[in-house]
């Protein structure tokens, strides 16, 4: 593959799914074999949309950075599932990407400054029984989780795990992470913060959170390792069959 063009920024892209599930043949045909396997065995037709989606415009963008055809981007996943580009180093020169869907949205994070991890959730209509999380939440968050009116419980615990699973993801480690040795602070003004990571294995990793804006309803967060670079969020829009992206 040829080498991406310099990139001094994260680059955060918005897809709406529904804007663009009109075209599902033209976004089945980007897939790989693979891919288009593994979504034909989803039963449930939005499923299969946001998972077709979400492939097809992370080929796209992967396309437009390496100037190549989206269907010839090749993947690889580390050890616990997180992919990378195919024959390409994972170090510092890389070009990191990380992607998330859920509900009508799919959020996909590119850098060339440091690795990313990035997390989109849909926030629970339903009260959080916070008991069944004791597993996956820090004594501080438990307890400000509980001192919050129920009303408020699902939207604070959704800002924490989608926190927390985009710095696992960031770290390339995901579900294999203890969540429960991780701490992040309360969403101030649009900043939130990892106050600790107890998995030593990670503890000389330092990493940097920002919440991203998803609408009404959602929870998002892009986590970066290192300080946080510049970031610019795109949303990105469909005309008929051309793709098209629009700085936000």
């Amino acid at each position: 593959m040829q080498e991406t063009k310099p990139m001094a920024c994260i680059e955060l892209w918005r897809v709406r799914i529904g804007l663009l599930s009109p075209a599902m043949a033209l976004h089945w045909g980007v897939l790989d074999a693979s891919e288009q396997q593994r979504a034909s065995q989803f039963r449930n037709e939005a499923d299969r949309e946001r998972f077709v989606v979400a492939r097809a415009t992370l080929r796209n963008l992967l396309g437009r950075h390496l100037r190549v055809r989206s269907e010839r981007v090749a993947f690889e996943n580390n050890a616990f599932g997180k992919p990378f580009l195919a024959g390409q180093a994972t170090g510092p020169a890389a070009l990191h990407f990380n992607t998330s869907h859920s509900g009508d949205w799919v959020l996909h994070a590119f850098s060339l400054q440091a690795a990313v991890g990035v997390d989109v959730e849909a926030i629970s209509l339903e009260p959080v029984a916070i008991a069944d999380y004791e597993g996956v939440l820090a004594p501080e968050e438990l307890q400000r989780l509980r001192a919050l009116p129920q009303a408020q419980q699902a939207g604070e615990f959704t800002a924490i795990w989608v926190a927390k699973e985009a710095y696992a993801k960031a770290l390339g480690r995901g579900v294999s992470t203890n969540f429960a040795g991780m701490c992040v602070s309360p969403c101030v003004a649009g900043r939130q913060q990892l106050l600790y990571d107890r998995n030593e294995s990670d503890s000389h990793q330092h990493g940097t959170l920002l919440p991203v804006d998803m609408g009404r309803g959602y929870a998002a967060c892009l986590a970066c390792l290192g300080a946080m670079p510049e970031v610019r969020i795109f949303d990105y829009l469909q005309t008929g069959s051309s793709m098209q992206h629009e700085a936000v």
